[in-house]
């Protein structure tokens, strides 16, 4: 397997059956394994998890239900949710909680309205799913436990079973009508071709045998050792579960360049599922995956809900994690970053409106805030203790607040920050052919009116995009081009996505950041800090579906002042082009 493969691991089948009841996806994203010999196995590179119609509650009794997308990588300390990059932690009252760490690479994902788990350790996938969705899930691995496996168009396939030494199994290969139809394409291969090869035992016997040492996947026969209190929790299973892991074990470890780092994996998955059952397995030895914690770290076979810097001690009590080995901090130390700290070094724990972790802050530092309206600062007070302030923080000129945690402060497109200055300035560099400099910008005028797409394509060809709209500089440039052009709106870059949840209009981006630095990305992106400012036209007002509309934005000059509207693509407009 030499392409990136994207699937349905799992989810809900029929999405009108849960119309607006919370439901779930989840989606994988495969690639050749590093440490492969023979190149045949894939590993997960990503996992993504969307969820849909979440409760959610808000202050003053607020409730409405919402929609998440959890990304995270393999090995990586830090996920994505709705697009915006989180370390550490996030939590919403009731609807999830989310949680990485730093060793070893550790995701685990609880949604309390769906009874939902997810863990990602390394590359091991693990999804704990309420009996609720029984007999209603499809994709890859679709219902567990069943010999009937479902496509997407609802067919259903059974495969044969075969007898083997470990009891009946699937013939590997019987596999691929099915994999094959839960295919994805993800943005990031759009365009790769995928496929999905025979799958063939390249293990010679020399090698089976070289495997089935007892050092390496013979750990799964031998008695008496580390594996064994697992395995007195099976009864009659214990026999032909040791049979299935050693024959797995072995299929696995003869395309690896190195078994005795790859049986650690093996393993690893074993103690994981053991794990999740209440029996806690310590493993590891010094001569055998021994994991090294580093300073003031200590090896648990069960690290989950481990004490951090300004965390809740109660949370503890009642830890709601799915159990994972790892590395915690020595008794009385709590976790900063990737540190084990006193808890008089905390420092000061910021979080977001919603809870969700942005920093730590040691006495005298300081961040900017979400949206960059405001900053924040940790103070040492008269008695000794550390308490936050908040200051009211205003973007500079020329500049763009980033979607990071915390925010950034960046030059704004076309402008760059000299050595030894402050400020951002204009690039030193003319104005291409056709381009003439306009309040400070590059801009080519059109005098045609035309819908959005043309606009775009019109203004791609010349080597430019619509006006982007990035900085209250721009905001001024688009009012005084509004002016002496005498239009009353015009195109600029983005599109929205409209969603009205009882009635109310909210906005979201729709470009992906796959394909940012792109012409088509950079004429479809609108800025984020400014979708507060973006109202919908009056004639869509009350028409917006349930699943959304895809809009797109207009600068419109209303009693002297520019606003941001939302409009169908197809409204003539009319519009100027920005050098890129």
């Amino acid at each position: 397997m030499r392409l990136p493969l994207g699937f349905k691991f799992t989810g809900v089948c029929n999405k009108q059956e849960f119309h607006d009841r919370p439901n779930f996806d989840i989606y994988t994203n495969q690639v050749p394994c590093a440490n492969v010999h023979h190149k045949d196995g894939t590993c997960i590179k990503e996992v993504e998890v969307r969820l849909r119609n979440i409760p959610v509650s808000y202050p003053c009794g607020y409730k409405k239900k919402e929609n998440f997308v959890f990304k995270v990588k393999a090995y990586d300390t830090k996920f994505q949710l709705n697009g915006k990059t989180i370390y550490q932690v996030s939590v919403k009252e009731n609807a999830y909680k989310a949680v990485t760490k730093h060793w070893p690479s550790y995701f685990s994902l609880v949604v309390y309205a769906l009874d939902l788990k997810v863990i990602l350790n390394g590359n091991h996938l693990r999804v704990r799913i309420a009996d609720k969705f029984r007999g209603k899930l499809c994709g890859l691995c679709g219902d567990c436990g069943t010999d009937k496996f479902k496509l997407r168009n609802g067919t259903i396939v059974a495969l044969p079973l075969f007898n083997r030494a470990d009891g009946k199994a699937y013939r590997k290969n019987d596999f691929k009508p099915i994999g094959v139809d839960w295919m994805v394409q993800s943005d990031e291969f759009e365009n790769e071709k995928c496929g999905v090869p025979n799958i063939v035992d390249n293990c010679t016997g020399a090698q089976k045998k070289k495997v089935a040492d007892k050092g390496l996947c013979g750990i799964f026969k031998e008695y008496n050792n580390a594996l064994q209190k697992c395995f007195d929790t099976m009864g009659g299973q214990a026999w032909s579960s040791r049979e299935r892991h050693f024959t797995d074990c072995v299929y696995d470890l003869c395309e690896m360049e190195d078994p005795s780092k790859a049986v650690c994996g093996a393993v690893e998955a074993f103690a994981q599922e053991c794990a999740a059952k209440g029996v806690l397995l310590n493993w590891r030895r010094p001569d055998f995956c021994p994991m090294n914690c580093g300073p003031n770290k200590v090896y648990r076979a069960d690290a989950s809900c481990q004490r951090e810097c300004g965390s809740i001690p109660e949370k503890y009590d009642a830890c709601d994690e799915e159990p994972a080995e790892g590395c915690v901090c020595k008794d009385g130390l709590y976790l900063l970053g990737d540190k084990c700290v006193p808890k008089c070094q905390c420092g000061c724990r910021v979080l977001d409106i919603h809870g969700n972790f942005i920093t730590n802050l040691q006495p005298k530092q300081s961040a900017i805030m979400p949206g960059c309206a405001e900053k924040v600062e940790c103070e040492r007070k008269i008695d000794g203790t550390l308490a936050k302030k908040y200051i009211d923080f205003v973007i500079p000129p020329n500049s763009v607040c980033t979607d990071d945690t915390p925010p950034k402060i960046l030059c704004a497109r076309g402008y760059q920050k000299p050595a030894n200055s402050k400020t951002c300035q204009r690039k030193p560099e003319d104005c291409k052919y056709g381009y003439t400099d306009t309040y400070g910008v590059c801009i080519q005028e059109r005098q045609e009116k035309t819908a959005w797409q043309k606009a775009t394509f019109t203004c791609s060809g010349l080597g430019g995009t619509l006006l982007y709209m990035d900085t209250a500089e721009k905001i001024k440039t688009a009012k005084k081009i509004l002016k002496a052009q005498k239009w009353k709106s015009m195109y600029v870059t983005g599109q929205v996505k409209a969603i009205s949840t009882h009635g109310f209009v909210t906005f979201k981006p729709v470009t992906s950041k796959s394909k940012e630095g792109s012409t088509q990305w950079a004429n479809d992106h609108f800025y984020t800090a400014f979708l507060d400012k973006v109202s919908l036209i009056s004639c869509l007002k009350g028409k917006v579906p349930e699943e959304g509309l895809i809009l797109n934005v207009i600068a419109d000059l209303d009693q002297d002042e520019v606003t941001f509207k939302a409009v169908p693509p197809t409204t003539s407009m009319n519009f100027v082009c920005e050098q890129l």
